[in-house]
C-alpha cells in the first residue's frame, strides 16, 4: 500500500483518544472512552485523503518537472485532464485510480503566479468520493527541499470535510509538516510528521498537538515514534507510539497518571 514516497505523502495517523466523567441516574460517576475502534476510525480518514493527495500529487510532480510539457499530458483510462500553466483540473468517473479503490468526482490544483520553481499549490476537492467516503474541501501543499540528498518536506494546510460510509461527518483543520528521507535506491523510506491540528467526529471535537516529532516507515502500517497530546473539553492525553518498533501499539497516559496499552489494530 506504500511503495513509493509520491504514493504517499500522508499516509500517517492521526489519534484520538480521550476520557471524560459524568453521572448517571444513580449518582454513580461513569468512565467514558472513546474506543480503539474510533481511533481507527480517524486513522482511515487520513489513509483515504491520502489516496486522493497522492494522485494529485503524482500529476504535480509530472507537469512541473523539468522535462515535462504541461501542453501534451498523458491522459488515463481513470479521469479526463485538464492543464493549464496556473494548474489542473481531474475529472473521474468511478475508475480505479490504481489504488484499488473506485474515485469519482473532481479536484483542481492551482499553483501560485509568478513562481519560477512551482513549490506551492491548493488542492480543492470537490464531491470527490473514495469509494464510499466522500471528501470536500482544500489542501494547500507548500514544498520544502532538505539540506540533504534524498530529504525534503511539505506544510500542509487542511480545511476539509470528510462524510464517511457510516454516515459519520469528520472535518480535520489546521496545519501539519510531513518529512521524507528516502534511503539509497529507495530501500527505505522513513517519514515525519509534526504540528498542530483539530478533528471533528461528529459533534467532539479534539485539538491535536505533536509534542515529539511522530516518525514511520511506510512499510508499516501504523507510526512507530513520537508523541502527541490530544485534548477534548479540558481534557489532556499523551499518546506515544513507542520507539520504533512495527507494529500497531500505542500508550496512553491520562492526567491522573494512569497509563494504558492500546493496540491500533481492533
Amino acid at each position: 500500500m506504500r511503495k513509493s514516497f509520491i504514493k504517499n505523502l500522508v499516509y500517517v495517523c492521526v489519534v484520538v483518544l480521550a476520557v471524560s466523567c459524568s453521572k448517571d441516574n444513580d449518582g454513580a460517576p461513569v468512565t467514558q472512552e472513546i474506543t480503539a475502534t474510533q481511533v481507527q476510525t480517524v486513522v482511515e480518514i487520513d489513509n483515504i485523503t491520502g489516496i486522493a493527495d497522492n494522485i494529485i500529487t503524482d500529476v504535480f510532480m509530472d507537469t512541473t518537472s523539468a522535462t515535462s510539457k504541461r501542453s501534451s499530458q498523458k491522459q488515463t483510462d481513470c479521469y479526463e485532464g485538464v492543464y493549464t500553466d496556473l494548474g489542473f483540473t481531474l475529472t473521474f468517473d468511478n475508475c480505479d485510480g490504481g489504488s484499488g479503490h473506485i474515485l469519482d468526482g473532481t479536484v483542481s490544483v492551482s499553483y501560485e503566479a509568478g513562481q519560477d520553481i512551482i513549490t506551492t499549490f491548493t488542492a480543492t476537492y470537490t464531491d470527490f468520493a473514495v469509494g464510499d467516503v466522500l471528501i470536500n474541501g482544500t489542501r494547500s501543499f507548500d514544498f520544502v527541499y532538505g539540506q540533504d540528498a534524498g530529504s525534503f518536506s511539505f506544510d500542509v494546510t487542511s480545511n476539509l470535510t470528510v462524510v464517511l460510509e457510516n454516515e459519520d461527518v469528520v472535518t480535520l483543520v489546521g496545519t501539519q509538516e510531513f518529512g521524507f528521507t528516502i534511503g539509497a535506491n529507495l530501500e527505505s523510506i522513513v517519514y515525519t510528521l509534526s504540528g498542530d491540528w483539530t478533528v471533528t467526529v461528529n459533534n467532539d471535537t479534539y485539538a491535536v498537538v505533536v509534542t515529539e516529532t511522530l516518525e514511520g516507515d511506510v512499510s508499516c502500517t501504523y507510526l512507530t515514534s513520537g508523541v502527541m497530546s490530544l485534548s477534548k473539553n479540558g481534557l489532556t492525553v499523551s499518546v506515544d507510539f513507542g520507539d520504533g518498533e512495527c507494529d500497531d501499539a500505542a500508550t496512553l497516559t491520562y492526567p491522573d497518571g494512569t497509563v494504558e496499552n492500546i493496540t491500533l489494530d481492533d
